[in-house]
Parts: C-alpha cells; sequence; structure tokens
C-alpha cells in the first residue's frame, strides 16, 4: 500500500482538487458517493481495473491523505509505503 500525505490540514479545496486529479488525470471512477462523518471527516474510494485509492479528509488528525494499491505520480508533502 502507498500513502501520501497532500495537506497537513483538512482542506476541502484540496480534497476536491485531488478527486478530480484522480478521476480526470489518473483515470480511477469513484465507486460509491463520498462518505462524510459527523466531525466532517470525507472519505471518498476510486477504483481502476484491480487498483484502488482512497481519499479522505481527517478532521482529528488534521490532513488530506491519499492511500492507493498501486504507486502514483502525485504531488505531496509526505510519501510512505507499508507492506
Amino acid at each position: 500500500m502507498f500513502g501520501y500525505t497532500l495537506a497537513n490540514a483538512a482542506s476541502a479545496q484540496v480534497f476536491n482538487k485531488a478527486a478530480n486529479y484522480i478521476v480526470n488525470q489518473l483515470h480511477f471512477k469513484p465507486t460509491e458517493k463520498a462518505l462524510e462523518d459527523v466531525d466532517g471527516s470525507i472519505i471518498q474510494c476510486f477504483r481502476d481495473g484491480n487498483d484502488s485509492i482512497e481519499l479522505s479528509i481527517d478532521e482529528q488528525i488534521g490532513g488530506v491523505f491519499v492511500c492507493s494499491t498501486r504507486k502514483l505520480n502525485i504531488q505531496c508533502v509526505r510519501e510512505w509505503e507499508t507492506n
């Protein structure tokens, strides 16, 4: 799994820009409607064949994050990888 921190603060603008990039540039399709928590956190999932991306705003942590099953060419503040 590949992870990316897109912003160090919860930002709807960064989230929306990332969602548009994922759909229009990476050609992933949303799998369902975005889910919003009572605290304002939002999660949107995307799929391209066997690969998936989860885009989220986390209000408690304070950031915008992407987790992907494949390595992405995406601008970010921080990148990490898990096994």
